[in-house]
């Protein structure tokens, strides 16, 4: 198995993977690296008869081609990965038959979808800066820091317009004061994005309202007017 691997067919390499004991899977379901990303990614397109997810037509009134469904692993190691890519695989088959997932496609819509948008974007507006490697740096820890990052929240993966304003609370709880407004920071610009790649999906709804974020400053020191010193040292 090539090291420098994009893109793995994991029925392919089952014994290199040492996923030959999981029992059946789909043979397309494929192992990703992405660019920008240090996690590899689970990559599965469905069978046409079994895909409930709705799709979209064109001006033309011709529907879209069809996109694979894709979830981060959150693992780096590709044993890891493939084990978790067939459990995530075979939940997801299992929710098709019994016709539990929405019509709309959750991965699409995710905020993960959109930051795979934005921070190329990012990375092209901030390439000549003298700071660029720090700021480049700095957007992506928010996002894949094991400690802090977005990434790593399971509401960032589904669709948008289900996040929850408990979601948001629950985070910002692990999360100290100065990294609560870094974090709120990029999520907006997260939804803004959102919004200018599918206003008509996004008309009307709102995104969830941010817990209060608590002052880092310390209690203000108090000044004393000349006069009033006086007094005080009466």
């Amino acid at each position: 198995m090539n090291q420098d691997w994009k893109r793995l067919t994991i029925s392919h390499f089952q014994r290199e993977l040492s996923v030959g004991k999981m029992g059946s899977f789909p043979s397309n379901l494929c192992l990703l690296r992405k660019v920008h990303s240090e996690k590899i990614y689970a990559l599965w397109l469905p069978d046409l008869e079994e895909d409930p997810r709705t799709r979209k037509k064109d001006n033309s009134g011709i529907k879209k081609k069809r996109r694979p469904i894709e979830k981060s692993t959150g693992e780096t190691d590709p044993k890891l990965a493939a084990r978790f890519a067939i459990d995530w695989v075979k939940k997801l088959q299992k929710e098709f038959a019994q016709n539990v997932l929405t019509v709309e496609d959750n991965i699409s819509y995710s905020l993960a979808h959109y930051w795979e948008i934005y921070f190329p974007k990012f990375q092209e507006d901030k390439k000549y800066r003298a700071s660029a490697n720090q700021l480049i740096r700095d957007e992506k820890n928010k996002w894949f820091s094991e400690k802090i990052g977005i990434n790593k929240e399971e509401f960032v993966h589904k669709d948008l317009r289900q996040t929850t304003k408990l979601d948001l609370h629950n985070y910002f709880q692990t999360l100290k004061v100065g990294t609560q407004k870094d974090i709120k920071t990029l999520i907006n610009k997260l939804w803004n994005e959102a919004q200018l790649q599918n206003s008509e999906l996004y008309a009307g709804h709102n995104f969830p309202s941010f817990p209060r974020i608590k002052s880092s400053k310390g209690k203000q020191v108090t000044h004393f007017r000349s006069n009033e010193w006086e007094q005080l040292i009466k």
